[in-house]
């Protein structure tokens, strides 16, 4: 198949990308992240739908390695899981991205895999993470193809000061005329506010209450339609789980019940905020 035809065939599926901390602060929390949200919102996503398809990009800190990107699996939706993944991982990167797949057993091995081995010293590289995970999405089809999404999944704060972030064409109403990519200075919040013309969601779970990471949120839904409503799922109190009201699939999948995560005679809780919720965190 060629390039071209990979690339149709990409826009005309629907897309979930986690966008992943790789450094120490979330090794300890990983997996009870995956088994208690992650795993169910993959697998209610994709369902029976194999034009579903499913990467992710992981994220370190700056200042600890060199910025060097790694393409360590190749560019198809039906891959065999790579013996080396471990290995790559530990290679000098600031972001590592993996290919598409539409396996879901196949994605969880990846996310099983993942080596967290950095130390945190001048706070996440998440507006690379962010940035990176919009190049994957093709934007020709975007404005048909709303049911594309992102969930940022981290333990830290992010990097304070701007850094230079190769950012996607994106599609601005109400003339849905595509920019030209390329490298910028931004933060993470101004990554976040170019989600909603990418018709991209944007979704966050960490195991801390951190109020930059619902900032991030915020400004990944401050451009879109009915943008009032915060959607906050409350399985563990210490967690920090918002999840954009267009990730229909996910809030499907932990507004259920679960007994083996919860005190007796409760269930996990869907809170409907209005505004912004900062003051919660």
């Amino acid at each position: 198949m060629s390039s071209s035809q990979i690339h149709q065939q990409m826009a005309e599926t629907k897309q979930l990308v986690l966008v992943v901390e790789g450094t120490d602060a979330l090794r300890p929390y990983w997996p009870t992240i995956v088994s208690t949200y992650l795993e169910k919102v993959i697998r209610s996503f994709c369902g029976n739908d194999n034009q579903k398809v499913l990467a992710f990009v992981l994220f370190n800190a700056h200042g600890t390695r060199n910025s060097v990107f790694f393409f360590f699996l190749s560019n198809t939706s039906s891959l065999q899981f790579s013996s080396n993944l471990p290995s790559v991982l530990d290679a000098a990167f600031v972001i590592v991205r993996s290919s598409w797949t539409n396996n879901v057993e196949t994605f969880m091995q990846w996310l099983n895999a993942i080596n967290f081995s950095s130390t945190l010293s001048s706070g996440a590289a998440i507006a690379e993470g962010l940035g990176e995970a919009l190049m994957m999405f093709p934007y020709e089809n975007r404005v048909q193809n709303q049911g594309n999404h992102c969930i940022l999944v981290a333990a830290s704060n992010p990097h304070p000061h701007p850094t230079p972030v190769y950012t996607p064409p994106c599609y601005i109403p109400p003339h849905f005329k595509a920019m030209q990519p390329g490298t910028v200075l931004c933060d993470a919040e101004t990554v976040a506010k170019s989600f909603p013309m990418s018709f991209v969601s944007l979704s966050v779970i960490s195991p801390r209450r951190i109020p930059k990471l619902e900032a991030i949120y915020n400004a990944a839904k401050g451009l879109l339609p009915e943008t009032g409503r915060t959607i906050r799922i409350v399985t563990n109190p210490d967690n920090l789980v918002l999840i954009s009201e267009h990730f229909n699939e996910a809030l499907a999948a932990l507004s259920q019940t679960e007994t083996t995560k919860v005190p007796p005679n409760t269930s996990p809780e869907v809170v409907d905020l209005t505004g912004d919720s900062s003051s919660d965190s």
